[in-house]
């Protein structure tokens, strides 16, 4: 796929998503999310994250450990950071910081 293309696609995307209610958005990422917790924990998270979900810092929590064991530290960080910005006073908030504070990722 060349850079015009791309560009074209990402336009396009823009264009979609200013033209849809939050709540749309909201919705069509919550639906999107559902199918990918097991194929791409990444991407679950980040569909979460864009719907608002509850579940976005435990899905963030979980794909930081995914990348942590596959040695990706910097990116597991990252992660980490996210999930706690989203997590609120939730349950995965202390999880993400014991994450953080322990040097698994650095």
């Amino acid at each position: 796929m060349g850079p015009l293309f791309a560009g074209r696609i990402t336009l396009v995307q823009e264009v979609v998503a200013t033209g849809l209610l939050r709540d749309e958005r909201r919705s069509l990422h919550a639906q999107s999310a559902t199918s990918l917790e097991v194929r791409d924990p990444l991407l679950y998270a980040q569909h979460l994250d864009v719907a608002g979900s509850d579940a976005a810092a435990a899905a963030y929590l979980d794909a930081a450990r995914i990348e942590i064991g596959s040695m990706r530290y910097q990116f597991a960080g990252d992660l980490v950071v996210r999930g706690i910005a989203v997590a609120g006073d939730e349950a995965p908030l202390g999880e993400l910081h014991a994450l953080r504070n322990s040097g698994s990722y650095d």
